[in-house]
């Protein structure tokens, strides 16, 4: 059996660059940034880590008007809050 790979843990700074990147509005280089990180985001967990997130930083991500897109966002990438 192959070794478990190292949970990867995200921060909220993360999660805001790929959503500020989905923005309409956004500017070439805020949409290849959210585009990077949410490529590596997906390998990440293709190569199976786990990618985690604090209880803390899913409050910050989640605080603004952008709520709802973020609670997709955590979904689409299959985040996992940690307790």
């Amino acid at each position: 059996m192959a070794p478990l790979k190292p949970p990867v843990w995200l921060d909220t700074n993360i999660l805001i660059d790929i959503q500020n990147g989905q923005r309409a509005a956004a500017s070439a280089a805020e949409k290849a940034l959210s585009r990077r990180f949410e490529n590596e985001i997906l390998n990440l967990a293709k190569d199976g880590h786990e990618v985690l997130i604090s209880p803390r930083v899913k409050f910050e991500f989640l605080k603004g008007a952008r709520a709802q897109s973020g609670e997709k966002l955590l979904t689409d990438l299959r985040i996992v809050e940690t307790e």
